[in-house]
């Protein structure tokens, strides 16, 4: 099928859409969920413009989704992680009008105006000032099947055909949990993977390694979500399981990779080797090289591996031995530097448990935690302790017609 271009219809098409944009004084988004990232929506937010004498308003409609960016939109209303009902509505929240301030693609939260406007605002200037931040009101309606009576009178089987669901479907669409996920849609699951309270002293570890993920780009219009720079101290015990020890994760630029790593590397000790990940772009492995090389002159034992295979094949042997239950993990030993988030495995957990290959955007779809477990592990579970065969020999005659033992005679 040809097409053909009309420059006049092209720039009248394009005046009849801005003059329409310019009169848009509400927006009703259905199945938000859809949207690809969450900056489609603030895009739209800021075409509310239009003289109209009402407040403009901006509305979501979407069914639970826990792999969304909306997802953290809806936190301040469902019932916390820890919780009997975690990630269901809170009905103490329900209709409770909420603020916040969107900085640099990043959330703020808070009960009030003002509160915001301390915290974020021009100090000098009043609270109704035209020039100060203005914060935007924010309300979660969550309902079910129980608060639409008209429903479930046309159709008395509609809350029983709920009911009669699988666990995941059910909890999402009867009770609205946005925490609900297939617990075999991926390779890894907390709940095999024991936390432990206490550090095993070092002579208990045949090995211990830290492993990096690294990344260099901070958030930007362009891309809110940018990678991470992350890593993962494990160790290998004597009796051959695992021991995830420490988690950290951060942006930072490539200027501060040296500085970040040393920083880790000095409260690790010079016993726990550094293991760099080696991409198979020349310039980037030659930085790498350089890299691996400043930290040997610092006194730090560093090794460069390249993970075979793409990053699925890499995670599934130690996704494999978490299931087996030979990992364990010391409990609150994450950080988040980032996003402040301290002493909480949860946001690690989460990233493993999310992760199943495929590429996905916004806010859960990281995997560079989950690269730092792949290349630790692969690191941890290669090494092979050589037995001293020799010690054997030494009450041995080795005066024999053997040639092999002769050879260095």
């Amino acid at each position: 099928m040809e097409t053909y271009s009309c420059p006049s219809a092209n720039k009248q098409l394009t005046t009849l859409v801005e003059q329409i944009m310019i009169q848009i004084s509400n927006i009703f988004y259905d199945e938000v969920t859809h949207a690809d990232n969450e900056d489609q929506l603030w895009w739209l937010w800021s075409r509310l413009r239009s003289d109209a004498k009402n407040i403009h308003s901006m509305w979501w409609s979407c069914n639970p989704d826990n792999s969304s960016w909306v997802l953290k939109y809806a936190m301040p209303f469902l019932y916390p992680e820890g919780h009997e009902l975690a990630g269901r509505p809170d009905p103490t929240m329900n209709g409770v009008i909420r603020y916040l301030l969107r900085i640099n693609g990043e959330l703020s939260w808070g009960e009030t105006p003002e509160e915001l406007i301390d915290k974020h605002g021009n100090p000098d200037l009043p609270y109704d000032h035209e020039d100060q931040v203005k914060p935007i009101s924010f309300q979660g309606l969550f309902g079910t099947i129980d608060d639409n009576p008209p429903l479930k009178k046309s159709n008395k089987l509609y809350k029983s055909n709920l009911e009669a669901l699988p666990n995941l479907d059910r909890e999402r669409l009867l009770h609205g949990n946005w925490f609900a996920r297939a617990s075999n849609s991926t390779y890894y699951s907390r709940s095999t993977v024991p936390e432990i309270l206490g550090i095993p002293p070092e002579s208990d570890f045949v090995k211990i390694v830290r492993a990096y993920d690294v990344a260099g780009t901070l958030p930007h219009d362009g891309n809110r979500e940018t990678d991470y720079f992350a890593s993962v101290k494990m160790g290998k015990l004597k009796n051959g399981n695992y021991v995830i020890l420490d988690v950290c994760r951060t942006r930072i630029t490539f200027g501060d990779w040296f500085s970040h790593i040393c920083s880790n590397a000095e409260r690790d000790g010079h016993n726990v080797e550094i293991i760099l990940p080696e991409d198979p772009n020349p310039a980037s492995k030659a930085s790498t090289v350089l890299l691996a090389r400043s930290l040997i002159e610092q006194g730090y034992i560093t090794k460069t591996r390249r993970s075979a295979g793409g990053k699925l094949d890499a995670f599934r042997p130690f996704a494999a031995s978490a299931e087996l239950g030979v990992i364990s993990i010391v409990k609150d030993c994450a950080n988040d530097l980032w996003n402040k988030i301290v002493n909480n495995n949860d946001f690690f957990h989460k990233e493993l448990e999310m992760f199943d290959g495929k590429r996905r955007s916004g806010a859960l779809g990281h995997d560079d935690m989950c690269d730092c477990c792949s290349l630790a592990y692969m690191f941890l579970a290669q090494k092979i302790q050589i037995p001293n065969f020799l010690s054997g020999l030494q009450s041995a005659n080795l005066t024999n017609n053997n040639p092999f033992l002769n050879a260095g005679a």
